[in-house]
């Protein structure tokens, strides 16, 4: 009798054993089944906003650039041409005749080379 307990026994837990290997493998299939649609939706909701969120930045680029244009750029532009004036005016007055005749020349070049530019293209 005492060898018919630890065989009752071992068969038991041979049962117990396949019983929770065989819930444990359905249920992993149940959970496969529930989290595959699940990512598959989350992918494309992250695919989906991340299309969006990329045209709403692209679309705040532009509007900061051309705010930067309108509001920065004029602000800045002026300062730059009254420093330009300024400088300008101590030249001519530091070099007089050779400082006109160079900036003369430099006008010349500059013209030519837009010239050249405009019939390039």
């Amino acid at each position: 009798m005492s060898d018919t307990i630890p065989n009752t026994i071992k068969d038991r837990v041979a049962t117990d054993f396949q019983t929770i290997k065989n819930e444990s493998g359905q249920r992993a299939t149940k959970i496969k089944e529930i989290l595959r649609p699940a990512v598959a939706e989350t992918v494309a909701e992250v695919k989906a906003g991340s299309t969006t969120i990329w045209s709403i930045a692209k679309a705040l680029t532009v509007a900061a650039i051309a705010m930067l244009r309108d509001t920065v750029l004029p602000e800045q532009s002026a300062k730059l041409n009254e420093k330009f004036v300024t400088v300008d005016e101590h030249l001519t007055e530091k070099y007089g005749d050779r400082y006109q005749s160079i900036k003369q020349r430099f006008a010349q070049f500059k013209t030519q080379y837009d010239n050249r530019i405009k019939t390039d293209s």
